[in-house]
C-alpha cells in the first residue's frame, strides 16, 4: 500500500493505493482517525461523492473513500469484466484499512460492498440504494440494446439506456446528470497542473 498526505481544508487527506488480486491499482483517499470505514461509490461517481460524509465522520472514524476500477485514480482493470473483480478490489482496500474495518456502499457500490462482505466478513455493513430488482427483472427487452452499446464501445448510449429503462429516470433527470458530469470534468481540467486554468492566479 502507498500513501501520500495532502491538506484539504481542516482535515488532512492521505492519497493511497493498493493492488487488487488481479494486479489492478485501486486508489483511495483516507481521512480521519478512529475505527476504519471503507466507502464504495456508485456507477457514475468517484471517491469524491463520499468525501463530504468522510469529513463529517473524520473525528470518529478513519474513512477510506475508494475509487472503483475504471474510475478516477484506479486502474481500468483486466478484460473481460467480471463484477467479482470489484468484490476483490473492495477486499484489497479492507485489508489495507486493517482489522475490524467496516464497509459502506452506495448504488452499484452497495452491490460491490455486499459481494466483498461475503469474501471478507465485516463487523458493520451499510448499503444505500442497492440496485436490486424487487418486482422481477428490470432490463427486459432493453438488455440487448444495452449490451450492444457496451460491445460497440459506446458507454454514453449504454448509460442513457440504463438510466431511462433500468432506473426509470426522466429525460430531464438524465439531462441534469449529463450537465453535472460535464461540469465536474471541466472543473478537473481547470484545476489540473498544467491545465487550462494553470497560471491564472497571477
Amino acid at each position: 500500500m502507498t500513501t501520500a498526505h495532502k491538506e484539504h481544508g481542516p482535515a488532512a487527506v492521505a492519497e493511497g493505493s493498493v493492488h487488487s488480486a488481479d494486479g489492478t491499482r485501486i486508489g483511495f483517499r483516507r481521512v480521519g482517525s478512529g475505527p476504519p470505514l471503507v466507502m464504495v461509490h456508485g456507477s457514475i461517481a468517484t471517491h469524491t461523492d463520499w468525501m463530504g460524509v468522510a469529513r463529517l465522520l473524520a473525528k470518529r472514524y478513519t474513512c477510506y473513500a475508494m475509487d472503483r476500477r475504471g474510475h478516477a485514480h484506479s486502474g481500468a482493470g483486466t478484460l473481460p469484466y467480471f463484477i467479482e473483480r470489484e468484490y476483490e478490489d473492495v477486499c484489497a482496500v479492507l485489508d489495507a484499512a486493517g482489522p475490524g474495518a467496516m464497509l459502506a456502499g452506495h448504488s452499484l457500490g452497495a452491490i460491490c460492498a455486499m459481494g466483498a462482505a461475503l469474501l471478507h466478513p465485516v463487523p458493520r455493513l451499510v448499503i444505500y440504494e442497492p440496485p436490486l430488482p424487487a418486482g422481477g427483472p428490470i432490463a427486459r427487452e432493453h438488455r440487448m440494446a444495452y449490451a450492444r452499446a457496451i460491445a460497440e464501445g459506446d458507454p454514453d448510449t449504454a448509460l442513457e439506456i440504463g438510466l431511462s429503462n433500468f432506473s426509470g429516470l426522466s429525460a430531464a433527470a438524465i439531462a441534469a446528470i449529463r450537465a453535472a458530469r460535464a461540469a465536474a470534468r471541466s472543473s478537473r481540467i481547470l484545476a489540473a497542473p498544467g491545465g487550462i486554468g494553470a497560471g491564472r492566479a497571477a
